[in-house]
């Protein structure tokens, strides 16, 4: 599996309520993650549209990572949560 870096794009960052996802590609099966600093995953959403709105209002302040994933790569992005 292939490891982007910023091919797509993630924003407002830093976010309060709610963060887009901007996909460059459309594919099947292509998942939005987020994980907390320890590693645990405490969101996951599908993507079925390259213009996705996540709701990120039940975070906490602080720094989580959005991976986002397809069958064939994986992109990690460093989000920032300040209400």
């Amino acid at each position: 599996m292939e490891t982007l870096q910023t091919s797509n794009q993630v924003f407002p960052n830093p976010a309060t309520d709610f963060i887009n996802i901007q996909l460059n590609i459309v594919q099947e099966n292509t998942w939005a993650r987020v994980f907390n600093l320890s590693g645990q995953e405490i969101l996951r959403r599908e993507l079925p549209t390259n213009q996705t709105q996540l709701n990120v209002s039940q975070l906490s302040n602080g720094v989580y990572f959005l991976q986002i994933e397809t069958a064939t790569q994986t992109e990690m992005h460093r989000i920032v949560i300040a209400k």
